[in-house]
């Protein structure tokens, strides 16, 4: 559907979520050409305490890598189930493609390196919003995003500032009792007791992103959920209480505890307000918080708990060796058998030995000896029980990365080995010939002559967003639902950046002679009218133009074929060709490159196999795209 002439989404397919405040879609910008989120604020009465208009106008001047972008705000007039007209407030907002983190991490195993880099994106997001005075209040998994930059490197993202505040000392109502119940900071139910000064402060914050940590981590919150059976009085008594917290934590891997034992803090002025602090944790340049004797447990690739102190391995089903990766699940339990650390039993064994005594004094010396030569045995014993677990902790990480480079590297192979394979079969071979190029009704196509063609292979379609994504793998179009759409808004140098990487990984393939490239534009005419005696269709049968696009691209290889199975060589987008524009025979450099086809907003005089047009190599446009020619070799 389309509201407010710019914003096209349907309402069952694009659905991303829905809240106590507000249901989001994902749509279309018509405007900008972009996908966006729609956030529609659930009807508000005049005295609700969230102003949404103030909110949002506060948010769009926020701009932070890890913080959800607002574009805008909108207004839509509706009727209710009584016909009586509501107004509905609507955010404009960055979409992100990959969704929330949890959701993520139950779809795609990270490594431990990977997760902490995440979190650190998210302290970040925190870092900024303090700057500017606001503190969020509602910091939980499902106000974690996940997006994607221009390397396709995943980058947390902090949503929803709905209930966030801004600091201001002279107002009572920084500390009403906003939130999720489950990660509230204990002040937030009694700040005159736990806050500072009698308040909530920003690291209100720190310990939400606590306790968000540990359920991305663990799979569960930290001190459960409301239910049937919690109230949520017990939920809140659990955590102003924060009962045995270095026992939830002991499975944990570090960073992460010390993490988590920095920001679970009831008080919050005992609790750090340092994000630098908790930064340079997650980043192994500050000392843990906490420091437990008990070597950590963790899990080896078989699924066996051993105390070698290394990450936590939770291999995914189709894999055999990738890198540590760490998966939301509950984490170990202590006392389970075969995870008592080293430590422990060399200790035991030397107490064993202390408490040894003798009755007779004759044989104090002689047991003494023996007490000591005892002593010395087992103490040699652990020394090589530490430096045997020393040595496979030394070991195992040298040999999981050696193996994790020789699958990625066979993961990557047959990636490309896949992807040479799909767009071959997208080729199609036009045997040479001659025919008659141009037109005399046209100055621009005159003269019309004959032209000679050597047999190549061209595309049967126009490169498509998610082709491009997969060779450039810069993520340039984010939108999943929209790959199939032609790659539009690139220029010919950058199309011609797409073909060398393409014949980079042809070359590596062993195919170093079938050369991508761009269509000569004597090829790409010839090309159309290759065609079977009998095609007679029409126009917008097989086109996309003004008279039939609605003004919006379509995915490629919609209409019919023409000739001998090409799709979409008129309307949809103008296509590159490798020529200079000028007349025949006579090139002009200064003018830019040729396109040819026409496009979606064209009137049907363009969308023509006759018909040039020109712009400059460096240009892009909306209504620009291209297809790849290729060498017969």
């Amino acid at each position: 559907m389309e509201i407010l002439s710019k914003y096209i989404y349907d309402p069952k397919h694009d659905l991303l979520g829905r809240g106590g405040f507000a249901t989001v879609y994902r749509a279309h910008d018509k405007i900008l050409d972009m996908p966006v989120a729609l956030k529609f604020f659930h009807p508000q009465e005049g005295s609700n305490k969230y102003n949404i208009i103030n909110e949002i106008r506060r948010a769009i001047v926020l701009s932070h890598p890890n913080i959800v972008k607002y574009f805008g705000v909108e207004s839509l007039v509706n009727r209710d189930v009584h016909g009586m007209e509501e107004e509905i407030q609507i955010g404009v907002m960055e979409y992100v493609q990959e969704g929330q983190m949890k959701e993520f991490l139950l779809r795609q195993p990270l490594l431990h390196s990977e997760l902490a880099e995440l979190l650190v994106g998210v302290l970040e997001g925190l870092k900024y919003l303090h700057s500017q005075g606001i503190i969020h209040r509602d910091i939980k998994p499902q106000n974690i995003l996940l997006g994607r930059d221009k390397q396709d490197k995943l980058i947390a993202k902090i949503a929803d500032f709905g209930i966030s505040k801004n600091v201001d000392s002279s107002h009572t109502s920084s500390s009403l009792l906003l939130g999720t119940v489950e990660y509230m900071a204990p002040e937030q139910f009694n700040p005159e007791r736990y806050g500072i000064g009698k308040r909530v402060s920003y690291n209100v914050d720190i310990w939400a992103f606590g306790v968000t940590a540990y359920a991305l981590l663990c799979g569960r919150p930290l001190f459960g959920a409301r239910s049937g059976e919690t109230s949520p009085g017990e939920l809140i008594n659990k955590i102003v209480n924060v009962e045995n917290l270095e026992e939830q934590l002991h499975g944990l891997q570090e960073p992460f505890r010390s993490l988590i034992a920095r920001c679970v803090i009831p008080d919050a002025k005992s609790r750090t307000s340092s994000i630098d602090e908790l930064i340079g944790i997650l980043r192994g340049s500050s000392a843990p918080a906490i420091h437990n004797l008990h070597a950590t447990v963790s899990v080896n690739l078989n699924g066996y708990p051993s105390t070698g102190g290394q990450e936590t391995v939770v291999m995914p089903k189709q894999t055999v060796a990738e890198e540590t990766a760490v998966l939301p699940r509950p984490a170990p339990v202590v006392g389970q058998k075969n995870e008592v650390p080293v430590a422990k039993v060399v200790e035991k064994e030397v107490a064993r030995e202390e408490v040894k005594k003798t009755k007779d004094p004759k044989d104090e010396i002689k047991q003494a000896k023996k007490g000591s030569s005892s002593k010395k045995s087992v103490f040699f014993i652990g020394v090589l029980l530490l430096l045997s677990v020393g040595g496979v902790a030394y070991y195992y990480p040298t040999w999981n990365e050696q193996k994790a480079k020789e699958a990625r590297a066979a993961s990557e192979k047959e990636i490309m080995i896949n992807l040479l394979s799909e767009i071959d079969k997208k080729m199609i071979t036009v045997a040479g010939g001659d025919f008659t190029m141009g037109t005399n009704s046209s100055q621009n196509e005159s003269p019309a002559h004959q032209v000679a063609v050597d047999t190549f292979r061209l595309m049967n379609v126009e490169v498509t967003r998610g082709l491009w994504n997969k060779v450039m793998k810069d993520n340039r179009f984010t939108d999943s639902t929209q790959f199939e759409l032609p790659a539009n808004n690139v220029s010919w140098n950058e199309a011609h950046a797409f073909i060398d990487k393409l014949n980079k990984l042809n070359a590596t393939n062993g195919n170093n002679k079938a050369l991508f490239r761009l269509p000569e534009e004597k090829e790409w005419e010839y090309a159309y009218y290759y065609m079977d005696d009998s095609t007679n269709l029409g126009l917008n049968e097989f086109s996309w133009n003004k008279d039939n696009a609605r003004g919006v691209l379509h995915p490629v290889g919609g209409k019919q074929i023409t000739g001998k199975g090409f799709h979409d060589m008129l309307g949809n987008v103008y296509e590159w060709c490798e020529n200079w524009y000028g007349s025949y025979g006579k090139s002009a450099k200064e003018e830019g490159k040729v396109l040819r086809g026409g496009d979606y907003k064209n009137d049907i005089y363009f969308v023509s196999p006759k018909i040039r047009n020109v712009e400059a190599p460096d240009q892009s446009s909306e209504n620009i795209g291209f297809r790849i020619a290729q060498n017969i070799h």
